[in-house]
């Protein structure tokens, strides 16, 4: 079975985004008085295929500022604003997707370090704009994920998660595509990516 667009993007942002999985250690100066949190920015890049809907490219940046709570537990929290251009040249009305479109979000998170290796992780996300306006397809507006990132080695991460949208339609789509029937997933949207990889 081949790798879905879904999970390519998925595989992708996991590479750009170890957010979370390795947070770098400040060295301090004796006598300072030591920080509460810091600020990541993320920026990436991906290119999808969607059968019935054709390539694209997304482009996305995501300021994050994280607040360890301890060394197990941390928050996180930031916006993200992404932009979407679609490869295929298709006549205006003859296309679900337009041609290009942006969104802006805010996101929470929360994540557990239950091990060197394992860290568990939830995540809450808002859209704030998308643009142009609404298609006929409409935009997954709220997405709450929960799931897992293993640490295989240095180099090699794995993880899961759940995710649950409240939106327009079957994911923020009508779930028919007018071409072949074809439903996309509940569970991940390319076009909405977690700015941690998740």
């Amino acid at each position: 079975m081949a790798q879905s667009a879904e999970e390519e993007m998925i595989r992708l942002k996991q590479e750009a985004n170890s957010v979370v999985l390795e947070e770098p250690e400040v060295e301090q100066a004796e006598g300072e008085e030591k920080k509460p949190g810091h600020w990541n920015f993320s920026v990436g890049t991906s290119y999808s295929y969607m059968k019935g809907y054709g390539s694209g490219m997304m482009f996305y940046t995501a300021p994050t500022y994280t607040l360890a709570l301890n060394d197990r537990w941390a928050l996180h929290g930031g916006v993200m604003a992404s932009y979407y251009q679609g490869l295929n040249y298709m006549p205006m009305g003859e296309s679900l997707i337009p041609a290009s479109f942006s969104s802006l979000a805010l996101f929470v998170s929360a994540s557990y370090r239950m091990s060197d290796r394992l860290v568990l992780h939830g995540t809450g996300t808002k859209q704030l704009l998308a643009g142009p306006g609404t298609t006929v397809m409409g935009y997954p507006m709220d997405d709450l994920s929960l799931g897992a990132t293993f640490r295989i080695g240095d180099n090699m991460t794995i993880g899961a998660s759940v995710h649950m949208r409240n939106g327009p339609g079957y994911n923020g789509y009508n779930g028919y595509n007018g071409y072949n029937g074809y439903h996309t997933t509940p569970f991940r949207s390319p076009f909405y990516p977690s700015p941690f990889g998740w």
